[in-house]
Formats: C-alpha cells, structure tokens, sequence
C-alpha cells in the first residue's frame, strides 16, 4: 500500500452505498446515535475514535469526545477532491521518522481493543517511544500538519475571493452603477416634469394674453368702425345739403 493510501486511511471518509436506494423528497430524520461498537473503517489524522464522523473532535491525546461541531454559517458536503488535496499537501509535508501521523496511525489500530482512551495513548507512546517518539514531538508535529492544512485554507481563500471578485463583486459593482443611473435616470425625469409644468404654465399665461389682445383688438376695430361712420355720415349729410340748395 502507497503512502497516500496509508495517509488518507487516518481519516474517515463517508462512503455512499451505490446500492442504496436514493432518498426521495422526504423531511430530514433525526441522526442516530453512533452504535456501541467501533466501526470497522478509516480513522481521522484529527479525530480519535473509531466512530468519530469527518469533523468530529475526539482526540487521542485528550480522551472523551464531543459531537460533530456546526460551523456557523456553513453548508456542504464531503467533498473527495478537497480530501485528496488536503492529503497530497499532508503528505508532501510528512516530517522524516516517527511524529503525529504516526502515532495516530498505530492508535486507530487499537480501534476495535476494548481499552480505555488513556490506557491506549499510554501504549502508543510507550511503544513508539522506542523509535523516539515522544508526547513533546507528537504535539509538535500535530501542530506542524495543522499549519499545512492552514496553509491550504489560506490557498483556498485567496482563489475564493479572485473568484468571488470575477463572479459575484463585479456583478454586484455592475448593479450599483445601474442603480446609480436609475437614480440619475429618475432625476431626469422629476427635471423634466418640472420644466414641462414650467411649459405648460408659460402656455396658460400666453393664452390667456392672447384672450386679452383679441378683446382689445375687436374693440378697436369696433370703435374704429363706429367713429368711421360718423365721420363719413357727416361728410354724406353735408353734401346732400349743399346739393339740394344748387339743384
């Protein structure tokens, strides 16, 4: 078996069953309680024990166990490339002789031996002790392959948020800028409303001027009219005089 292969047997990975029927849309159940006896499969590098799911925080160093903890505002699955990255960066890392991954590796083969957790870290180290593992060097190199796993989330944050840049902050600077030209769209508008009110006034008062000069214009020429037939009936009444004396 291939290094990679021993590396990636000290976590637990969930395996789907290709023969199990696929859930319909049905209500989530409630999880059940792990089973008394340890299960026959791979063991985390991070969690101890055997019944202990990806994300559990059994330890072999600190006895006891707790349940999976729920990262807040977290959502996804078991994701088998990731695991395989996080594995080939652990292995590429691998510090020489006996360290943590080591230790880890013979404690999760005591798995199935009805032994207490301290009575096993306690045979661990005392076994290993003879390659020159000490607890010292264990929590060193535990420490060491969590700051390679850091690194790797470090990684994975600086490719998220160029992605997120390409694929979500510019979209989202792509609608500020169409909600600023709404907004300076819908000032134009209220502008134009204005200036058309402004129109349509100047329209009332023009109308209302023309009203105004068409009245005074009809009395003039009335007037004009009714001055210009006196005058012309006095012209007419004196010449009828003045022809009837010489007729």
């Amino acid at each position: 078996m291939s290094w990679t292969n021993k590396l990636k047997g000290l976590f637990i990975v969930p395996v789907e069953d290709p023969a199990a029927p696929k859930p319909k849309n049905e209500p989530p159940k409630a999880e059940a309680k792990p089973a008394e006896k340890p299960l026959d499969r791979p063991q985390s590098v991070f969690g101890g024990g055997a019944s202990t799911p990806v994300g559990g925080t059994t330890s072999p160093l600190g006895g006891g166990s707790e349940g999976p903890q729920k990262v807040a505002g977290a959502a996804g699955a078991f994701n088998q490339k990731i695991f395989d990255s996080l594995v080939k960066a652990i292995e590429a890392a691998n510090l020489p002789g006996e360290d943590y991954l080591e230790y880890v590796q013979a404690y999760n083969a005591m798995a199935n031996i009805p032994l207490d957790d301290k009575v096993k870290v306690q045979t661990v180290l005392a076994t290993l002790s003879t390659k020159g593992l000490t607890l010292q060097k264990v929590l060193e190199s535990a420490d060491y392959y969590a700051q390679i796993l850091q690194n790797e989330k470090d990684k994975f944050n600086s490719a998220l948020n160029s992605q997120t840049d390409g694929q979500v902050n510019s979209k989202r600077e792509g609608m500020k800028k169409l909600e600023r030209q709404i907004v300076e769209k819908e000032q134009a508008i209220k502008t134009l409303q204005v200036e058309i009110e402004e129109c349509r006034a100047q329209i009332h008062g023009l109308n209302q001027e023309i009203v105004e000069a068409e009245g005074k214009i009809a009395q003039t020429v009335g007037s004009f009219n009714t001055t210009y037939d006196a005058v012309l009936g006095q012209i007419k009444s004196n010449l009828q005089k003045i022809k009837a004396v010489s007729a």
